[in-house]
């Protein structure tokens, strides 16, 4: 099993960031934006996650692998909330990511006022 990474969508009201090859800039002209200095980081890193999957039994009987994505809140606190599976393959694996997600702990780095979507992604693999 191998947890490849998360990944941080910043808070749904802001603004788009216009990019093109002379520079870079926000547009100003709509007051509802929030400026992200650091984010929030996972307690332990990857391993800690990973150390909290545990391979459903029934997933290990039926040979059952692949990946499951699971999109999910980091709140104020640096709790989760609010799980929803984007990819799944059943047999217990869905709900075994889940089951660690609620486990951990995000520090927030400063960003105590923000709530972040975030994507996290597992490989089971016999």
């Amino acid at each position: 099993m191998e947890f490849q990474g998360s990944s941080p969508y910043p808070r749904a009201n802001t603004t788009s960031i216009e990019s093109n090859s002379s520079n870079t800039s926000i547009d100003s002209s709509n007051d509802n934006y929030v400026v992200i200095s650091a984010f929030p980081e996972l307690r332990g890193g990857n391993r800690a996650l990973q150390k909290k999957i545990k391979y459903p039994n029934e997933a290990i009987e039926n040979q059952v692998k692949g990946t499951v994505s699971v999109q999910f809140f980091v709140e104020e606190n640096g709790e989760t909330s609010g799980f929803k599976i984007i990819e799944g393959i059943g047999y217990g694996c869905d709900e075994a990511v889940i089951s660690a997600l609620k486990e951990i702990n995000f520090d927030m780095n400063g960003q105590n006022d923000a709530r972040f979507l975030w994507l996290a992604t597992v490989n089971f693999e016999l």
